[in-house]
């Protein structure tokens, strides 16, 4: 299945809004789960109960994305459970939000013929894709593990989470393809590992430190 990650993250980010404010916030993932599904200004309830959809609010592509309304709510109550990160930080150079291969399209199909002066950030639209083959081959280098260390379930993670997080600002891939490079993980599983990344990182300078020595193998390339 195919699914525009940018577009599910955003509607579950929307989504969860009603419980990022006041009291509610501080719930447990069950209490806020049976608030934010009840929530009379919300479209969520008709996304995860076809009896309380409503005629003026189209599902289908949302839906059409994930595969069930029972997989949209696993999706909003495991991002109840685990966090929901900002899908804006993923705003690249304050313009476009997509991955590499969109921002190459719009380069192309919109700013191909603009000049420097009338798009100051063209230059950083032009930055190539790395390869995954090879982004992995130098992070796992820069980590003194071996490639395959990421297609393994062990510890708590960190190594994983760093090369998923790479893999997707650097080389272009949906969540989905990053968790078929991972062992065959699901993309809801990525994005998982990616914002356990960015807590733990805030959390623990060293976690933060091995993220930047990874970031910095990439320039050479």
């Amino acid at each position: 299945m195919h699914a525009d990650n940018y577009l599910l993250e955003l509607s579950r980010y929307v989504h969860l809004n009603p419980v990022r404010v006041g009291n509610i916030k501080k719930f447990d993932y069950i209490r806020r789960w049976n608030y934010v599904r009840r929530y009379p200004w919300s479209s969520l309830p008709g996304y995860v109960d076809k009896r309380r959809a409503s005629d003026f609010v189209s599902y289908d592509m949302t839906l059409k994305m994930i595969g069930s309304r029972r997989s949209y709510q696993r999706f909003i109550v495991d991002g109840l459970k685990t966090g929901v990160s900002d899908p804006y930080v993923d705003v690249q150079y304050q313009t476009i939000l997509g991955d590499n291969d969109f921002v190459a399209r719009v380069k192309s199909e919109y700013l191909e013929d603009a000049s420097f002066r009338e798009q100051p950030m063209y230059r950083d639209l032009m930055a190539n894709v790395i390869p995954p083959d090879i982004l992995m081959a130098s992070v796992a280098s820069s980590m003194d593990v071996d490639v395959q260390t990421f297609s393994l379930r062990l510890g708590d993670g960190i190594n994983r989470g760093i090369v998923a997080e790479l893999l997707y600002r650097y080389s272009g891939l949906s969540q989905q393809k990053i968790g078929n490079l991972l062992g065959g993980i699901k993309y809801t599983a990525v994005s998982m590992l990616r914002q356990r990344l960015r807590k733990m990182m805030n959390e623990d300078d060293a976690i933060e430190a091995m993220y930047i020595k990874a970031e910095q193998s990439l320039r050479i390339l």
